[in-house]
């Protein structure tokens, strides 16, 4: 990685190194090119990071965390709630850039608008055992008072049931 960064810095210099992880491979690389150039060094999480490892391997992934994100100048998460987390777990300032669209940037519905907001879900909630889906629970439960409907199509069915069940959120899950 120093290597091929000193070759791209040498015909284009470079501002600041972002490290994106997980895997914490691109941020290791990051923070070393980083440190050796003397440059601003961020780290990119898209998730909750925590929610990638199982219990008893927290420890080691917790040593390599603090490692990757001791010089880190700033963290980034796709959302606010995250980035709270993160600076909170880290204590690092945390910029939010979030995926996809920018809201501002958006002109409008295509489709006809309703009353009901519908959130529709294909793909699997319990990915590698993680605990996320309870942040889109909480989230939802916050919210059930609305007019609101997850059409969910993927694996993991009874684990969604049984979270509506006890998020009492039956009345809005298909």
């Amino acid at each position: 990685a120093e290597a091929a960064f000193a070759e791209l810095h040498a015909r284009r210099p470079v501002s600041v190194a972002i490290g994106v992880c997980a895997p914490w491979s691109t941020a290791v690389a990051a923070r070393q090119v980083a440190l050796k150039w003397k440059l601003p060094y961020l780290v990119e999480f898209q998730d909750p990071w925590k929610d990638f490892f199982e219990q008893g391997s927290w420890r080691v992934h917790e040593k390599t965390l603090k490692a990757i994100t001791d010089k880190a100048a700033a963290l980034i998460n796709v959302c606010e709630h995250w980035c709270a987390q993160d600076s909170r777990d880290l204590n690092k300032p945390s910029l939010c850039v979030p995926n996809g669209f920018e809201p501002a940037l958006f002109e409008g519905p295509t489709a006809a608008q309703t009353d009901q907001f519908r959130l529709a879900y294909v793909g699997t909630l319990g990915y590698l055992g993680a605990s996320y889906p309870d942040t889109l629970w909480q989230g939802l439960a916050q919210i059930k008072h609305l007019d609101w409907t997850l059409d969910y199509a993927g694996r993991d069915v009874e684990m969604v049931r049984s979270a509506a069940e006890r998020w009492d959120l039956g009345a809005h899950i298909n």
